[in-house]
């Protein structure tokens, strides 16, 4: 596990910090993903997590929703987030944290209507597709079946298709180092967090 909501809650108390949405840097040196707690505002924002030494920090007070990226060198992360209730986007620089608004690019998103259990109600979660291999014979992707959804690797006709968690409360899902790993963040019931999971 890289980081718990439990770490962005004070000690002996849940107030339901959650992790949610990620993205790696290009040269596969940091993570960045979003923190939202209703109670805490000072934690609630945009995380970076450096994967080499361990630190993470908040570049960003925003709430973010949606797609989160970095740019190709790295150095920024870009995101949607309402401000004023409208969509905006923005742009930080990592090691300057100066953040700048720029100009607003839907991104094409994976949607799908899931329905509520245990009294939750449902409603609509979005999502990249499906992630590709460089090699370009194989996949990795989410799937929900019997009420949980996980990480699965095939290839890319689907055949030989190998399940990789079991746990459910998979949410997003992208390549870490060299395609090594996946990165994925997790969320169920009052537990979310983001793990590394070795390929």
């Amino acid at each position: 596990m890289l980081v718990a909501n439990s770490q962005f809650e004070p000690f002996g108390e849940s107030y339901s910090a959650y992790l949610g949405n990620l993205a790696v840097s290009k040269d596969s040196q940091r993570v960045a993903f979003i923190v939202s707690h209703y109670k805490n505002p000072a934690v609630s924002g945009v995380w970076i997590y450096n994967l080499f030494d361990g630190r993470s920090w908040r570049i960003s007070d925003k709430s973010a929703s949606g797609t989160i990226e970095f740019s190709k060198d790295g150095q920024k992360l870009e995101f949607d987030a309402y401000t004023d209730n409208a969509k905006k986007r923005y742009r930080v620089d990592i090691d300057s944290g100066f953040e700048q608004e720029i100009p607003l690019i839907e991104k094409g998103e994976y949607c799908y209507q899931y329905d509520g259990m245990g009294g939750g109600g449902g409603g609509t979660v979005c999502a990249r597709s499906d992630i590709y291999f460089s090699d370009g014979k194989r996949k990795a992707y989410i799937d929900t079946r019997d009420n949980k959804s996980d990480i699965y690797i095939s290839n890319i006709d689907g055949s030989e298709e190998e399940r990789l968690t079991t746990s459910g409360g998979v949410q997003k899902i992208v390549f870490g180092p060299e395609e090594k790993y996946i990165i994925y963040s997790y969320s169920k019931a009052d537990d979310s967090a983001v793990f590394l999971l070795d390929l």
